[in-house]
């Protein structure tokens, strides 16, 4: 009997642990890829969902702002739930003047979908300058049994509508500078910056703070997130035309664009300060296709005493362009990279050192990929015996059990 207790603590043990293994989080975010800060202006606000790794079939989302600065214009279903064919409900809202109550999408039918996207596109009217915000409230995202996911929500997006007087001349507050004039107090070669823009913004903990840029394609925008009140603090992009005369040696791969990015003064952009931040770029379907680039390769990498690639995703496309979003807590020298498509490619580069230690690392990775793969397998496999000889514990102590039971039963009747 005692056995027979502890070997059913033990299955409701792992039940329980491999329920917490298999919990899943969505998480959304909110990306302003067509931001006009001006008064007047409009911008485009996506709000992302990605279901890292659940299947979702229904999203509700309530968006908050301030009515006395931004006026909602329309809202558009995204890409999301309808991304592998499926036909989707959408709900056509009235937006109000302080909130959108309830964006509804759900897909119709047995479907559902596991691929991060844009769930809807949000067009605002900047109506007055200053200090706005946005704000995702009563998330609600389902399974296709119904049950509700757990979900991470970003906190309050703050941005600057900027008067429209100061358009063009970009002076005052959040004004952008110039490149290629002078010289650059970022230490860079003054002749290597093709176009530089910088804004202030107030930095607060665990708040994010968008610093929207109109001039330095590819470089659409960066989201900071801080770990402290940081104040008002710079952010300056420099789009460059080769690679950063701050570093040793270019990136590898084949290189799309190079860029300096930096927040604040020396020394500040470091995880102590920074929680984390979003960095959203773009790249030209033509410049992929004429350099036979496979598109899940591009990828942000930053210099930090040797160059290392950034996390990735891509967020949205259009005809033209595929939107990026590449996460860090540090800033530095950029560079936006690609590798070429060997499936469909006729051309091989030539298998030179460079090239025959790359491959030796992709392998390296494979093979690391492929162990982890493994020992994920493993786990789950450990996981199911362990339950499968709780079971069969407990099948064994009950069939010891049962004919002692009859016997009593016998020698009692006789």
């Amino acid at each position: 009997m005692k056995g027979g207790k502890i070997s059913l603590s033990i299955l409701l043990f792992i039940i329980i642990m491999a329920g917490a293994i298999n919990a899943k989080a969505a998480s959304v975010s909110l990306n302003m890829t067509s931001a006009e800060l001006y008064t007047g202006g409009t911008m485009d606000v996506n709000v992302i969902i990605d279901p890292e790794g659940a299947s979702i079939a229904g999203v509700q989302i309530d968006v908050f702002f301030n009515g006395n600065m931004l006026e909602p214009v329309a809202v558009k279903e995204g890409n999301f739930l309808n991304q592998n064919g499926a036909n989707t409900f959408f709900s056509d809202i009235a937006p109000g003047s302080t909130s959108i109550s309830s964006i509804v999408g759900v897909i119709l039918g047995n479907s559902s979908v596991t691929t991060r996207n844009v769930f809807a596109t949000i067009t605002f009217k900047a109506k007055n300058a200053g200090t706005s915000f946005i704000e995702l409230k009563n998330v609600k995202i389902s399974k296709p049994s119904g049950d509700l996911l757990n979900v991470n929500v970003p906190s309050r997006t703050t941005f600057d509508i900027i008067s429209n007087s100061n358009n063009g001349g970009n002076s005052g507050k959040g004004g952008g500078g110039g490149g290629g004039g002078g010289g650059s107090p970022s230490g860079e070669n003054f002749s290597n910056i093709e176009i530089k823009e910088k804004y202030d913004r107030f930095i607060n903990k665990d708040i994010t703070t968008s610093y929207v840029f109109k001039r330095t394609d590819p470089i659409i925008s960066v989201n900071i997130t801080g770990n402290i009140n940081a104040g008002d603090v710079n952010v300056a992009v420099e789009v460059l035309r080769n690679t950063s005369s701050l570093v040793k040696e270019p990136a590898l791969d084949i290189v799309y664009k190079n860029a300096n990015i930096w927040v604040g003064t020396y020394g500040f952009a470091t995880p102590t300060n920074i929680k984390h931040a979003e960095i959203t770029f773009r790249v030209p379907k033509s410049w992929m296709k004429s350099n036979d680039i496979d598109p899940e390769s591009i990828t942000m990498m930053h210099y930090y005493g040797m160059w290392e690639s950034l996390p990735t995703k891509k967020i949205s496309e259009t005809p033209e362009w595929i939107y990026f979003e590449a996460s860090t807590t540090r800033f530095s020298p950029h560079a936006i990279t690609g590798k070429r498509n060997y499936s469909t490619s006729d051309n091989r580069l030539p298998l030179t050192a460079a090239n025959l230690l790359s491959k030796q690392t992709i392998k390296h990775v494979i093979s690391v990929e492929n162990r982890a793969e493994s020992s994920e397998y493993l786990s789950k496999y450990l996981i199911m015996s362990a339950i499968m000889g709780a079971v069969l514990n407990a099948s064994l102590i009950y069939m010891i059990r049962k004919p002692k039971e009859n016997e009593f039963f016998v020698n009692s009747r006789t």
